[in-house]
């Protein structure tokens, strides 16, 4: 069993493994997930959009761990 007690999550905007849900295709993207509070106003970030079919619809892949 892993110990994911030093495990840091990733910030709003790092680069994730996403999945889309409209056509299920899996790639890396900024993470649509987070605390935005203070990213908005200093950063800006696109959001996720799926390179195949343009949707706006991503999550991130439930099966993989960081």
């Amino acid at each position: 069993m892993q110990k994911f007690h030093n495990m840091i999550p990733p910030k709003y905007g790092d680069p994730v493994p996403l999945i889309c849900l409209k056509c299920h295709k899996h790639f890396i993207g900024p993470n649509p997930s987070g605390l935005r509070l203070f990213d908005d106003l200093f950063k800006k970030v696109k959001r996720a959009k799926c390179p195949e079919c343009g949707s706006y619809r991503v999550v991130r892949n439930p099966w993989v761990y960081f």
